[in-house]
Order: structure tokens, then sequence, then C-alpha cells
């Protein structure tokens, strides 16, 4: 199916390619500054630790709707192992066999080329089976630390959940934005909240897949990965 005229246009106009150098693979992640991360580590309360990763379960996220998708498979490769021989040190040990898709993640910006070019312009067939990808790797990513902002979408339309089929618009964004009391400034990781967690703990595994969409017509920089309101040049 072909992509609309609409989606290239938009994809010119926020494009990055060369906004930090023809070297650059990291892209917006550059955005998260030294002085972000100060600004970020100053705004600590309490201390409090919240896991954000869906847990990895072998009925978990992956459907099959992607062939070659599959969900973790653990395997005791040893019980009580007594290594040193009868009455010695016991150990047990296992294995993870997982789709990288298996769990929450970010992706590289090699995860989707379009007309035969990834992040930057580097061409796509620089992606192989053997060497994997040269270039923008996840790996070239390292560690990273930043303020999250939480931007509730599913709240500020008053529902625990956004209904199947729900756009989120900038419109929502900016209503959730209003409703955390905090503006989105360069650096920041968004977290988008739509309520379709709660199908996926409940066990409704078609219902989670794909039920909802992102208004591709506002883009905003200056956030890291969401981008919504302001011109995709400044910083």
């Amino acid at each position: 199916m072909p992509l609309p005229a609409e989606f290239h246009e938009i994809a010119k106009r926020v494009n990055n390619w060369g906004r930090w150098g023809t070297a650059d693979e990291i892209g917006t992640l550059n955005l998260i500054t030294d002085a972000a991360v100060r600004e970020a580590a100053a705004t600590i309360r309490t201390g409090r630790r919240i896991p954000l990763a869906v847990p990895l379960r072998q009925d978990g996220i992956q459907t099959g709707m992607i062939p070659g998708r599959i969900n973790p498979l653990h395997t005791m490769i040893a019980v009580n192992f007594e290594m040193f021989g009868p009455g010695t040190v016991a150990t047990s040990d296992d294995a993870v066999t997982m789709g990288l898709q298996a769990g929450t993640h970010w992706d590289g910006l090699t995860h989707v080329s379009h007309s035969g070019r990834i992040y930057n312009g580097r061409p796509a067939d620089s992606i192989t089976t053997h060497d994997r990808a040269a270039f923008s790797g996840i790996e070239k990513v390292g560690p990273l630390v930043s303020r999250g902002v939480l931007l509730d979408v599913a709240r500020a339309r008053g529902a625990e959940r956004l209904p199947e089929g729900h756009t989120v618009t900038p419109e929502d964004l900016d209503a959730a934005e209003e409703l955390a009391g905090t503006t989105v400034r360069p650096g920041d990781v968004v977290l988008v909240r739509t309520g379709q967690i709660q199908r996926y703990l409940a066990g409704e595994r078609e219902a989670y897949a794909y039920p909802h969409r992102a208004s591709p017509c506002a883009p905003r920089s200056g956030s890291t990965p969401a981008m919504w309101r302001r011109s995709p040049t400044t910083p």
C-alpha cells in the first residue's frame, strides 16, 4: 500500500538529517545534554522508583501478527547441580530465548528505513545479516538519564483508557501537558499514556495490538522521543 503524499511532506518538514553533523548516529538524543541531566536530577523529590516495562512472559505482548517476533522462552539449564561433586556447592542456572520486540524497548535509528535510506541519509544496505547495523545501532545510544514527563492523554479526556481507534492529536497532548502542570523542555523523555496497558494486563491479546493512531500533522521538537508543536529546527 503506497504511503500518502502527506507522509512524505511531513517527513521532509521534521527531518533532522545533518542537524548534528553528518557523522551523528543518535538523532534527537543529542538534546539530552549534561545541562538537561543536571536539571532532571534537580527535580527529584522522593526518590521513588516506578517500573515502566511490561513483564517478560511466555504469553507476552507478541501475538504472532508479525512473523519471527517471539515471546520469551525461559529454560532451566541446571537445577541444584553439584558442579564440584556430591555434597559441594550446588548451582541453578537458566537461559532465555526471545525476540527483542518481546518487551519494553527502545528502537535504534536503523529499525526503519525509507527509500533505501536510514537516519542521516546513510544507505539501508549498511545493515547486514553478518555485521548487523554499521551505523546508528542502539548500542550507540549509551546510558540515558533525563527528566520524564507523563502526558496522561486518557485522563485529560476524562477516561481510564482511550476508545479503540482514537487518534492522539496535538490538542490531546497540549491538554495532557496542562493537566500535568508542566511544560515539556528540550531533552525531556515524554511518556504518553493511553490506558491501553489495561487490556494487555487483562490478557486481551488481540485487542491491544494496534488500536490507536497518532496525528501526523504537527511536529514538535525539543522533546525525546515525542514531537508535536514547535519548529523541528528549534532545540
